[in-house]
Order: C-alpha cells, then structure tokens, then sequence
C-alpha cells in the first residue's frame, strides 16, 4: 500500500494529466486505499471514455469500496453487455452482490467465474466468505403411515 501512497503522490506533482497517467492516479489510488478519490479519477475518465474497459472496472471496484451500488452496477453491466464472458466484470458484479448481502446471487456469480477460470484464487476465498447456504425450506420428511 506503501509505494502506490508514493506513486500517487509522485504523479499529482505532475502539472498535466493526461490520459495515461489519470488511469495510474486512478488504479495507484484505487491499490493505496484512497477509496474515494478513486472513485473519482475512475468517473472521470469515464466522463470523457465511457467504453474504457479497464476504467469501467477500476470504477465499478471503486464504486463498490464507496458505497455507489449503483454505479458499480452500471459499469459491470456495461462490460457484460458487449462481453457477457468477461470474468473480471463477472468478479466485480460477484463482490457487489456480496457488499449488498444478496449472498445467493454472490455465490451463483463467484462459483461461475471459478468455473470459468479454476485459478481465480480471489473468486475462491471470497465464496469460502460468504455464509453457508439457507437449507430448503421444503418438507424432507415424510408421513408416516
């Protein structure tokens, strides 16, 4: 967390921003917990390449980190509506989900993308996070006779 607290603050010494270096203050932001100047950098970005693959998904982690559900969802979306096989938006929609307690729909989404891509060791530990399943609801025993 360290060198990217450093790597944010060597790059807002710069005098002009361009693009390249407003995703590194995004991503460098986003990796050193500043959450929400991030979030910013990342909407930003978005305001002027609305279709930036790597910044919608830098803005929907950091939308998440913010609290911005809606935002989050938005740029997932966005990902999976053009590449419906993305397995990094698919993770980012998985941690939404998670964030917003909707853990059955968490699971659903994190256990396709280690389907998809068994070594996705993050997709992993965050399905061993998520609470064990409900039990059915639906009667198991039967009438005896």
């Amino acid at each position: 967390q360290g060198r990217y607290a450093e790597a944010v603050a060597g790059l807002k010494q710069l005098k002009r921003l361009g693009f390249p270096a407003q995703m590194l203050i995004a991503w460098a932001s986003y990796h050193a917990g500043y959450n929400k100047e991030a979030y910013d950098w990342f909407e930003k970005i978005l305001q002027r390449s609305p279709d930036h693959k790597d910044a919608l998904i830098g803005g929907g982690y950091a939308a998440i980190r913010v609290n911005q559900f809606d935002h989050s969802e938005k740029w997932f979306g966005q990902i999976l509506e053009k590449d419906p096989l993305h397995d990094d938006a698919w993770y980012g929609m998985g941690l939404l989900r998670m964030k917003q307690e909707r853990h059955d729909e968490a699971r659903e989404i994190l256990e396709r993308v280690v389907k998809s891509n068994p070594k996705n060791m993050e997709a992993r530990m965050m399905l061993g996070r998520l609470p064990k399943p409900k039990p059915d609801p639906s009667p198991t025993s039967k009438k005896k006779k």
